[in-house]
């Protein structure tokens, strides 16, 4: 328990010293030179569940030589395609939506600056999403409960991805900082899309909604859908 409690507070320390708390490209890298190998799949994790963006972080090894990393992916992005495109890679394996990989030191920089140019051009693959169409109606706490009945999630058996179709853009609000999408959806759900606040269109007044679900931390016996994208309803 001592050793969990300890991880855990490396695991906050560590993402809040790396949380720029704004990203511009379209895929988080990171890396820390005091930070244990264990978390950094934990921390590529906090990123992709906060911004909605793959992330890869890295630590130094014990040679001080090489940079090992994580990296945590998103629904529609295939981190490992997106790997095999760069030239500063040692070692990696993986797949999707997950995988390891080793760098030199030295080449840190060029390894960033080489999947952010990739990113920019989306040379990867963009997968269609498999979504299902529910109702706000259909979004309750026991819904919840039923699709737990499915997990554990993962490579093979894919969280599933749900889709509100037609939302007005009136329907949003937007958090105070003027980033992230919310709305309540029912006594029972509320709705969140972070950093999606500038997809909302002026000349645009429909929206569908895909989303996972989730539990929501803060409620007892209430629900989150955080948003994975936002498709034009015309």
């Amino acid at each position: 328990e001592k050793r969990n409690s300890k991880r855990k507070e490396e695991t906050e320390n560590f993402f809040n010293l790396l949380d720029k708390n704004e990203y511009l490209e379209k895929v988080i890298i990171e890396k820390s030179d005091n930070m244990l190998e264990g978390i950094n799949g934990i921390i590529a994790a906090r990123f992709v569940n906060k911004y909605n963006l793959p992330a890869i972080v890295f630590s130094l090894d014990e040679t001080r030589e090489f940079y090992k990393g994580s990296a945590r992916s998103v629904d529609d992005l295939s981190i490992i395609e997106l790997l095999e495109k760069n030239d500063y890679i040692v070692a990696y394996g993986g797949h999707k939506g997950a995988a390891g990989l080793t760098i030199k030191k030295e080449n840190y920089e060029k390894f960033k600056n080489q999947i952010e140019e990739h990113t920019k051009r989306n040379e990867y693959k963009e997968e269609v999403l498999q979504v299902i169409e529910v109702t706000k109606e259909e979004l309750t706490y026991k819904s919840y409960l039923d699709l737990l009945k499915f997990a554990p999630y993962g490579e093979g058996n894919p969280c599933p991805l749900f889709v509100i179709k037609s939302i007005n853009k009136n329907d949003f609000k937007t958090s105070k900082d003027g980033k992230h999408l919310l709305m309540n959806v029912n006594n029972e759900t509320n709705f969140v899309g972070f950093n999606l606040a500038n997809n909302i269109k002026n000349d645009i007044i429909n929206y569908d909604v895909i989303f996972k679900i989730e539990e929501n931390n803060l409620f007892h016996n209430k629900i989150t859908c955080k948003c994975i994208k936002l498709e034009v309803n015309n």
